[in-house]
């Protein structure tokens, strides 16, 4: 008999029977027990992205799975510091005009060489859904530039710099400028 009790009581509640089998089968949606772990991530994704990423975000090389906090490269032994491929680096000066991007609000301190595709800058699941955003170098600026490190199932590769202050406080100071 199995499910049939189960199925005939929600059909004369009303439910779509694809919902119904869907649900038993438990190919559409997240898992209960996926549910559960998720409820006690400080910031749980939605669960169109959790689907959408499932092997990232269960992944502990990536996520903590009991806080959900990000295990960004560089931390816990992993030796991409600060995202850089193999941790290597160079100190640079990005020069007036020169235009650099990022994905994500003023309050971050990394960016890439405007035009670096999304895969290459190896970010978290759903960053793309954040603000873009494109400033031009005004005063000469030295930082941290290099390979960035392969990360959340995304290839790297691209150029990443670690700037020295935080966009909105290098925006205060004159250093650089929105552009877009």
């Amino acid at each position: 008999m199995g499910y049939l009790p189960e199925i005939a009581n929600k059909i004369k509640n009303g439910e779509r029977v694809e919902r119904i089998v869907d649900s038993i089968r438990g190919s559409k949606g997240v898992s209960e027990a996926d549910k559960l772990k998720l409820s006690s991530w400080k910031y749980a994704p939605d669960e169109e992205l959790y689907l959408k990423y499932k092997d990232v975000f269960d992944n502990p090389k990536y996520y903590n799975q009991t806080t959900g906090e990000i295990n960004w490269p560089g931390q816990h032994g992993d030796k991409n510091i600060d995202g850089f491929l193999n941790g290597k680096f160079y100190e640079v000066t990005l020069k007036p005009g020169e235009k650099i991007d990022r994905y994500g609000t003023d309050y971050g301190s990394f960016a890439s060489p405007e035009g670096i595709s999304y895969g290459q800058r190896a970010l978290a699941p759903g960053t793309d859904l954040k603000p873009y955003s494109v400033f031009e170098v005004i005063k000469p600026m030295k930082v941290k530039a290099g390979e960035i490190a392969p990360w959340f199932n995304e290839t790297g590769g691209g150029i990443q710099y670690v700037l020295p202050d935080i966009i909105d406080e290098l925006l205060d100071a004159g250093i650089i400028r929105r552009v877009k």
